[in-house]
C-alpha cells in the first residue's frame, strides 16, 4: 500500500489531522508506505517523520482576525503556476514512489497529480457544504469560497468531511465522526507536576499561523487586570501577560489539565475541546468560510464570539460561564473516532 499525501501548510491542524489519520493506517495495513507533500508548516511537521518533498501552496494576508479575498488573490495569482512546476520537479520521484491513490487536504494539486499518475484522488477538509446551505449570514466572500471549494469537491473522486454533525453521504461527499489525535489519560495531578504548573490554565489556541496574533495582543493586554494563569499556543511572537509556548506534540496534556480554551475556529482545536469536554470560547476568524461553519455548528454548545469589540466582556463571561459550558459539555456524545474511519474509507478506496 502506497499513499502520496498532500498537506496544506497554513497552520498545524491540518497536518496533525493526516498524521492522526496516518497512524491509523499503519495499524490497520502495516507495511504501508507513504511520500507527503507539504510546505511551510506541513513540511516542517512531516519531514521529520516521514519522506517529504517541499512544493508551493497558498499563501495567506494572516496578520488579522480577517480573511481578505482580495490580498488572498493577490498573493495567489500565479499559484497554479507554481503547482504544476511543483509537480514537474518532483514527477520522477513520485512516479517511482508508484502510490496506489492521492488524498489532499486540502490542496488542489492533490486532482492535478492524481489525474496526470490515472489514479484516484480523496480530498479530505472540514468545510460542510450541508451547513452552508442553511447557514444565515451568508456574503460575496464567503459565496465566492463555499463555491470554489465545492468546485474542488467535485473534482475529487471522493471528499471525507470530518463532522460536528450528524450528516447523510450524497454523491461523493462522505462524512466521518471528529478526527482527534489519540490520547492516552494521564493523571492530571502528576501532569500539572511534569508542567510546572500550580493550576489549571486558560490556554489560548492560535494554531501556526498569524491570523490571531491581534486577539492574542487583546488577550493579554485584559489579562493585566484580570491575572488569569493563561498559556499561548501558537503564532510566532510573544504576548506580554501571556506564557508563550510554540507548537508541541505533547500540546494534549496541557489540554488535558486546563480550565478552558481560547482559540480561533480551527476543526481541530473545537473537536480535541469537545472529546477533552473543555469549555471554549470561539473567535472564527471573519469571512474565513470553514470557521464561520464550524462556530455556527457549535452555537449551543460553545460560546461564540464574532469580533473583538468586547473582548474583556466576553473573557468575563466565559471565565464566570465555564462550568455551565462543561456540564452541557456531559451531555454531548462525541465520537472522536473520525481518524479510524477515515483510514478505513482510504483503503477501501484503494482496493477498488
Amino acid at each position: 500500500m502506497k499513499i502520496l499525501f498532500i498537506v496544506t501548510g497554513f497552520g498545524y491542524g491540518d497536518s496533525v489531522r493526516i498524521n492522526s489519520i496516518i497512524d491509523e493506517i499503519k495499524r490497520l495495513k502495516p507495511g504501508s508506505k507513504f511520500l507527503i507533500l507539504g510546505y511551510s508548516s506541513s513540511y516542517d511537521y512531516f519531514n521529520p517523520k516521514y519522506p517529504t518533498l517541499k512544493i508551493k501552496g497558498y499563501k495567506f494576508p494572516d496578520r488579522d482576525m480577517k480573511f481578505s479575498a482580495s490580498k488572498f488573490l493577490i498573493k495567489n495569482f500565479y499559484l497554479p503556476t507554481r503547482w504544476f512546476g511543483s509537480f514537474k520537479k518532483h514527477r520522477r520521484t513520485i512516479i517511482n514512489f508508484d502510490p496506489d491513490v492521492v488524498v489532499s487536504d486540502f490542496e488542489p494539486l492533490g486532482v492535478i497529480i492524481a489525474r496526470k499518475l490515472g489514479i484516484r484522488c480523496i480530498s479530505i477538509f472540514g468545510f460542510n457544504p450541508r451547513v452552508y446551505e442553511n447557514y444565515p449570514h451568508k456574503n460575496m466572500i464567503t459565496n465566492i469560497q463555499a463555491k470554489y471549494l465545492s468546485k474542488h469537491y467535485e473534482e475529487s473522486d471522493l471528499v471525507i468531511i470530518p463532522s460536528f454533525v450528524k450528516q447523510k453521504n450524497s454523491a461523493n461527499l462522505i462524512y466521518v465522526n471528529p478526527i482527534v489525535r489519540k490520547y492516552k489519560l494521564k493523571d492530571s495531578k502528576k501532569i500539572l507536576k511534569e508542567l510546572k504548573l500550580t493550576k489549571k490554565p486558560l490556554l489560548v489556541m492560535l494554531g501556526g499561523s498569524n491570523y490571531g496574533i491581534k486577539l492574542a495582543k487583546e488577550i493579554g493586554r485584559i489579562n493585566q487586570k484580570l491575572k488569569q494563569e493563561i498559556i499561548m499556543f501558537g503564532g510566532k511572537e510573544q504576548i506580554p501577560y501571556l506564557h508563550y509556548v510554540k507548537f508541541k506534540e505533547n500540546f494534549l496534556d496541557y489540554l488535558n489539565v486546563s480550565s478552558g480554551v481560547i482559540t480561533l475556529a480551527g476543526n481541530l482545536t473545537l473537536s480535541e475541546c469537545l472529546s477533552f469536554k473543555k469549555p471554549a470560547l470561539v473567535f472564527p476568524i471573519k469571512n474565513h468560510v470553514e470557521q464561520l461553519m464550524n462556530a455556527h455548528s457549535l452555537k449551543d454548545i460553545f460560546q461564540i464570539e464574532y469580533n473583538l469589540n468586547n473582548l474583556e466582556k466576553a473573557m468575563r463571561t466565559f471565565i464566570r460561564n465555564k462550568d455551565k459550558i462543561s456540564n452541557k459539555l456531559k451531555n454531548i456524545n462525541i465520537r472522536p473516532v473520525g481518524a479510524t474511519e477515515a483510514a478505513k474509507i482510504i483503503l477501501k478506496e484503494v482496493k477498488r
